[in-house]
């Protein structure tokens, strides 16, 4: 019979529930270079009633789960098939849902629009708003002074759980902020500060490069690199 925790949760389930939902420690984990029971005594608290050595044989079970699994396999090359691009000079407008957007279509230059059940979002040319004629100034949510950073994946990027952030955590964890994630098939637009920007592409750009060179040197094989 399994142990389990005082939750009736079993104690293999509460710890990787736990580790899992810290995607830097279980990186740590997974490549052997964290104190299991130092570990252990940060994460009882979310495993709840077991002991610490319960605790700390879950965490190397675990560890050897991580260590075999083709998950990292499949997002490195993900990674390393993926681009991107910046975009400066860009405004992201909020309209109230159900508006007529598609009047206003001519004038836009519109590159993105998400429409919700409470507002449609539209990511424009920042251009566009500088004509004191134009609509777009007058009554209208904008936030001026952005740029889109683009990241063209291959399709696989739908179907690969984690995939998406593990573009999107080295960003955060820089500290970055994002304002808006688009996503429209392969493409994902994501869209900062022009300020806090080109760090964002050179975080991603970095990414990349970096994995496509392990890939060659460690597995031996060539990435097919996108034009």
């Amino acid at each position: 019979m399994k142990a389990k925790t005082k939750g009736g949760e079993t104690i293999a389930s509460a710890v990787r529930r736990a580790v899992t939902g810290k995607p830097a420690i279980a990186d740590a984990l997974k490549l052997g270079v964290v104190n299991y029971h130092a570990l252990a005594r940060l994460v009882s608290g979310e495993v709840g009633g077991p002991g610490t050595d319960a605790v700390v044989s879950a965490l190397k079970r675990l560890r050897r789960e991580l260590e075999y699994s083709r998950w990292d396999e499949g997002i490195r090359e993900l990674v390393a098939n993926s681009t991107v691009s910046l975009r400066p000079d860009v405004a992201v407008i909020t309209l109230p849902a159900g508006f007529d957007w598609k009047s206003l279509q001519a004038s836009l230059r519109a590159f993105q629009v998400v429409e919700g059940p409470n507002a449609t979002i539209i990511v424009v040319d920042e251009r566009v708003l500088d004509s004191s004629s134009s609509p777009l100034t007058k009554g209208f949510g904008v936030r001026r002074g952005l740029a889109a950073v683009t990241l063209k994946s291959p399709s696989e990027m739908m179907d690969t759980p984690g995939a998406l952030c593990h573009f999107l955590f080295p960003i955060g964890l820089n500290g970055i902020n994002i304002e808006e994630v688009m996503s429209c098939y392969t493409d994902k637009i994501i869209i900062f500060k022009l300020e806090d920007a080109q760090n964002a592409f050179t975080i991603l750009n970095d990414l990349i490069r970096k994995t496509r060179e392990e890939l060659k040197s460690g597995a031996g094989r060539l990435v097919k690199v996108p034009k």
